[in-house]
């Protein structure tokens, strides 16, 4: 039995070491796999990032101011061939404006009203004068307006029915005292006499009217022709901007006007608070179109600056300063006054030459060497890379916006 036991275990422990080894093998071969693989992906990604690998550079450049001024012309007919010059449009209007002003007179003013004459003496019509005066049971005087014209008194069965007009009237005196309430009037003039007890007058209503009143006076007037013509221009420029439309440029001295007629709707002595002082006038107007002004002051600027220069043209600005016109020859004269700034031309191929293989946190100091930047601004597509690629993949732009 011993010896078939030791048959037996030989055999086991030869299997078991063998075992072992092939492991051992096996191991080695799939580390060495796994490194050549990495090898290979580490390789391949290398050549492919530096295939595809892209950098921009985004310069923001300095501007400065420059400002320049030459002659020009506006015409509206063909013909001139100075060096600066645009066609206009010419425009007619004519209008009146009025200007309104305060009466600073101060008047006076009478008491008005109407009294109902009676008759009970005469069976005949009567005619009595303007002007008659009646006196209220106040002592207040008041006149007739107009001529009075009293109907017959009736006589029926013996006895007279009296007749009766209404007189408009006046107060004698100017003032609030002849605003009295209704009164009885008798006439002074037949003081005396039997018609003093015949005739009389009631008012049925208070007097009104009487007091103090603004009124216009000559100073008035002549304070308002000063200032209506004073205020004219500023009120033509206004009256242009809405006429004119926007695709012109309106010059505020590119107008000249007419007074045709002038007057106030009132005369001195009106009792009114205020009063209008109206003129006529004719307008003549001579404006370019906006955008052929733009064009000839974009041309002007860029020829006033250097060759490597150029025009920010959102900082375009300009103003036609009016030295001369005549409208008769439709002809304006001035000066085109320009402003804008400008900014130095990228040569990004030098640029880029320079950049290339360079180390990407070096590029403010390389940048600057060849254009004066205000701004860098550095963008990758691999967060990793520290080095510019080659500078076909490099791109080099102005930020001027």
């Amino acid at each position: 039995m011993a010896k078939k036991i030791y048959d037996i275990i030989p055999p086991e422990k030869k299997i078991f070491f063998q075992k072992k080894e092939e492991e051992k093998k096996k191991k080695f071969i799939s580390l060495e796999f796994l490194f050549l693989f990495f090898l290979f992906f580490s390789l391949s990604l290398y050549f492919f990032v530096l295939k595809t690998a892209k950098v921009q550079v985004i310069i923001v450049p300095q501007f400065e101011e420059k400002k320049f001024s030459e002659p020009i012309t506006i015409v509206w007919q063909e013909g001139l061939n100075d060096k600066n010059f645009i066609f206009g449009d010419f425009f007619e209007f004519e209008e009146v404006f009025s200007f309104n002003f305060p009466a600073t007179g101060k008047t006076q003013i009478f008491a008005e009203g109407v009294i109902r004459l009676y008759n009970n003496y005469s069976t005949k019509k009567e005619e009595w004068k303007k002007g008659t005066r009646f006196v209220s049971s106040e002592g207040k005087v008041f006149l007739s307006k107009d001529k009075i014209v009293i109907p017959p008194a009736i006589l029926e069965k013996g006895k007279l029915k009296p007749s009766f007009v209404d007189v408009p009237v006046i107060a004698k005196d100017p003032g609030e005292e002849g605003n009295i309430p209704p009164s009885k009037f008798s006439i002074p003039a037949f003081l005396g006499t039997e018609r003093y007890l015949n005739y009389w007058g009631e008012s049925l209503e208070k007097m009104k009217g009487g007091g103090e009143s603004s009124s216009v006076t000559q100073d008035d007037l002549n304070q308002a022709q000063e200032t209506s013509r004073k205020k004219l221009e500023d009120t033509l420029l206004s009256y242009l901007k809405e006429k004119i439309s926007e695709d012109y440029y309106f010059i505020d001295d590119g107008f000249e006007y007419q007074i045709l007629e002038e007057k106030a709707d009132a005369k001195v002595g009106d009792l009114v608070p205020n009063f209008n002082y109206l003129l006529r006038v004719k307008i003549f107007a001579l404006f370019p179109k906006f955008q052929e002004v733009v064009a000839l002051a974009k041309e002007i600027f860029e020829r006033n600056v250097e060759k490597n220069e150029m025009l920010l043209n959102r900082s375009l600005s300009f103003q036609i300063k009016v030295k001369e016109k005549d409208l008769e020859k439709d002809r304006i004269s001035g000066d085109l006054e320009i402003k804008g700034l400008i900014f130095l031309k990228l040569d990004s191929e030098r640029l880029k030459r320079a950049l290339e293989h360079e180390k990407i946190n070096r590029v403010f100091e390389i940048v600057n060497r060849y254009y004066p930047a205000k701004e860098i601004k550095v963008k990758k597509n691999y967060f990793f890379l520290t080095s510019f690629p080659d500078r076909e993949r490099i791109e080099v732009f102005l930020k001027v916006d």
